[in-house]
């Protein structure tokens, strides 16, 4: 009896780990794609807060797509900068930065870009 029901179990537990095993590179490549997106948004706010630099800095033009990304291959960089809206005054920039890898979904960071007065 005990031997029933100990195969009765172990079929569902050996097919948890079958399928965390296959789902385990997805998950190494989204948080690849992950650190790839922080990167880029750390480059983003080390040049807003530069006084060589600053908010004017901060355009697309700045930031071109990176379609081969060094040490990485496979994946790719996408910094997309919406023009101004104002906010209680103050021109903001929304600021997107995507990475993509044909193995897995692509991961998107956000964020905003203020110019005020120090």
């Amino acid at each position: 009896m005990v031997i029933v029901l100990v195969g009765v179990g172990i079929v569902p537990i050996l097919a948890v780990f079958g399928e965390a095993a296959r789902r385990a590179p997805l998950s190494e490549l989204q948080t690849r794609a992950g650190l790839l997106a922080a990167e880029r948004m750390e480059e983003l706010v080390r040049d807003r807060m530069d006084p060589a630099r600053g908010y004017a800095w901060i355009i697309a033009a700045n930031y071109p797509v990176d379609a081969a990304i060094a040490g990485f291959p496979g994946f790719t960089r996408t910094t997309t900068i919406e023009a101004d809206t104002t906010v209680s005054g103050a021109p903001i920039r929304r600021v997107r930065v995507t990475v993509a890898n044909a193995g897995a979904p692509a991961v998107t960071l956000r964020t905003w870009f203020a110019e005020v007065a120090p």
